[in-house]
């Protein structure tokens, strides 16, 4: 179980985005995004809890902390710490392209954006939500993603298969300049 929420956490972690919590996102494309646009010291908290339905109902929460340590002009550097109640924190140093690739649909998937409000215990942000749902025979599969301008995380993601719920939410943000 925790090895598929770390997996669910560093898939967050490579989703660009970027606004600051409680102003309103303006359209000003300065060209800095993702971990570009914060600074060294930034730090980003998400709690994410799972929920499995299948082959037993047990429900796990885990807490992410995720600080710029470096950066340059190919990847940034991420201290990941990562705790579950009752289970040692787990920390690495784990690197980030600073390109990342757009979400895109495939055989047998289907991908939509549109632009929202999120609220989340971070704030409220102007976000783009993401969703992609595949579908393979009876199951279907989806993520939904919300993120935002100048915020390198996604501030909510959702991740629903036939087993399991995961939800994510960024519950506190620093961000230094």
């Amino acid at each position: 179980m925790r090895h598929i929420v770390a997996t669910v956490l560093l898939a967050a972690i490579v989703s660009a985005g970027c606004s600051e919590p409680d102003k309103p996102t303006s359209q000003d494309d300065d060209g800095v995004d993702g971990w570009s646009a914060v600074g060294i010291g930034s730090v980003f908290e998400s709690r994410t809890v799972t929920r499995l339905e299948r082959p037993v109902v047990h429900v796990t929460e885990t807490t992410t902390r995720q600080t710029l340590v470096a950066i340059n002009a190919t990847e940034a550097s991420v201290k990941l710490e990562l705790g579950t109640a009752g289970a040692a924190t787990t920390v690495q140093e784990v690197k980030v392209p600073l390109q990342t690739e757009e979400l895109a649909a495939h055989d047998g998937s289907t991908v939509t954006r549109s632009q929202e409000k999120c609220t989340v215990p971070a704030g409220t942000f102007d976000c783009t939500r993401t969703s992609k749902e595949v579908r393979q025979g009876d199951v279907t599969r989806s993520t939904v993603t919300w993120t935002a301008k100048r915020i390198p995380v996604p501030l909510k993601s959702v991740v629903t298969n036939e087993n399991l719920t995961t939800t994510t939410e960024l519950t506190r943000l620093v961000l230094a300049r």
